[in-house]
């Protein structure tokens, strides 16, 4: 194991792009220093590849809280915690994360989701907080459900799980519309943008 990630250093470090060496250093901070501080597009990528948001990673998260609050893992979900400041000293738990995109709506002043500009398709999202917590934990307000995909295809291949490759997970992401409308717009998170 040690030989391989020190190979992989050496060639990201030498050979590879500048995304990549920040992968790298970001993943040997996160090695000494423990887990959970903003990066600069999206944190919750570190075990699996930079700048997209991973099912890897939830599914971990999700196994580590349930192991440390001895409760079964289908019971842990993610509480979400909405800024318009990068912050900069690490959560308590869970993760930062920004650098996604919200299409076909956008975050207001008051940090809600709020109707896209005119002749706007893509806002940038927010700063977003992941904590777990047991499931009849979460808090309640008023939110949309809102799909994060990892692309603006929107479509994927359906894996032998069931699931698509393309979707990672929804956000609860605070308004004060009713959710319909939201889901009659389209509006949709993604992790990258098409070229």
């Amino acid at each position: 194991m040690a030989k391989a990630r020190a190979r992989m250093t050496v060639t990201i470090g030498v050979e590879g792009t500048r995304c990549q060496r920040e992968q790298m250093y970001v993943r040997r901070q996160t090695c000494k220093t423990g887990r959970g501080r903003a990066f600069g597009h999206v944190c919750l990528s570190l075990p699996c590849g930079w700048g997209v948001l991973e099912r890897s990673w939830v599914r971990a998260e999700r196994q580590t809280a349930s192991g440390v609050w001895c409760a079964p893992i289908d019971t842990i979900e993610f509480d979400f915690e909405f800024s318009a400041e990068v912050p900069t000293i690490a959560p308590d738990d869970g993760a930062y994360t920004h650098g996604l995109y919200l299409e076909g709506a956008r975050m207001n002043e008051q940090v809600e989701l709020d109707e896209a500009l005119p002749k706007v398709l893509f806002s940038p999202m927010c700063v977003i907080t992941l904590k777990p917590c047991v499931s009849d934990q979460l808090s309640v307000y008023p939110h949309y459900a809102c799909p994060c995909y990892r692309t603006t295809e929107r479509r994927g291949v359906l894996a032998t799980t069931g699931h698509s490759s393309n979707f990672v997970m929804f956000f609860r992401i605070p308004t004060q519309v009713s959710e319909a409308h939201w889901v009659t717009r389209g509006v949709a998170l993604v992790n990258s943008l098409s070229d």
